[in-house]
């Protein structure tokens, strides 16, 4: 592809989180470049875990301790709304009541298989942070996550590495005055960042390609390898279903 050797990374450093001081607004209107320029995600055309709806993800885990024991100060049924309760922290597991190996509905979340208008029954959320005060006046960091029941790892050697329950993704676009500057592509605990005018794009939109099972965000088609600590993992991502 043509725009393949135009890909421009930019320092992560510019994306690293500082102490920041205001409030959240959870209402409101978002501006309106957020979306204009919403990323399009392919999917892989052999995908077998689709995007999926938090809400539906709990009403298929029990909170447990680290002991596997169950959390009684979690309420029933979870929720999105509840599920920051007192006494929910870091040994607190959302874990998941069937057997995973049995590869129930819940997990392949075939609901959210794109429609040919690329629209999905999976809801999400868009996120802006005002970066005015970090970076300088009139930027804005926007944020489309994106929701996973279940993350199948790569293969090598017969085993699989990196499955589990509950995988968050996002694509993230720093705009200065509403024109976007550079695009961040989630990927496994990290993820570069291009110049806007390198990424690909559909119209104005930065296109993203999802690694099967992993979902791991890549601005081009093909393997990719990510095992810097291993050195044998390979993620691939076509274009397959928006």
């Amino acid at each position: 592809m043509r725009y393949i050797h135009h890909l421009v990374s930019l320092s992560l450093t510019v994306f690293s989180p500082r102490p920041y001081s205001r409030g959240v607004q959870t209402s409101g209107d978002l501006p309106s470049y957020a979306l204009t320029y919403a990323p399009i995600v392919h999917l892989h055309s052999q995908e077998n875990f689709w995007p999926s709806d938090p809400s539906v993800h709990l009403n298929h885990v029990t909170a447990k301790l680290q002991n596997f024991s169950n959390d009684t100060s979690a309420p029933f049924p979870l929720t999105v709304s509840n599920l920051n309760y007192p006494g929910s922290n870091e040994n607190v597991y959302l874990t998941g009541n069937d057997n995973v190996e049995d590869e129930p509905e819940w997990l392949q979340s075939t609901y959210g298989v794109p429609n040919q208008q690329r629209k999905s029954a999976a809801r999400s959320a868009i996120i802006a942070v005002d970066k005015s005060e970090l970076i300088g006046p009139g930027y804005v960091d926007i944020f489309y996550p994106f929701f996973y029941s279940y993350n199948r790892g790569n293969s090598y050697n017969g085993s699989v590495y990196g499955d589990h329950v509950g995988d968050w993704e996002n694509i993230m676009i720093r705009f200065l005055d509403g024109e976007p500057q550079a695009v961040h592509y989630s990927q496994h605990s990290d993820g570069p960042a291009y110049t806007y005018p390198a990424t690909p794009k559909c119209s104005l939109r930065p296109v993203s390609y999802s690694a099967i099972g992993s979902h791991a965000n890549y601005a081009t088609v093909g393997a990719h390898n990510h095992s810097a600590n291993f050195g044998y993992l390979t993620d691939h991502a076509d274009a397959g279903p928006a």
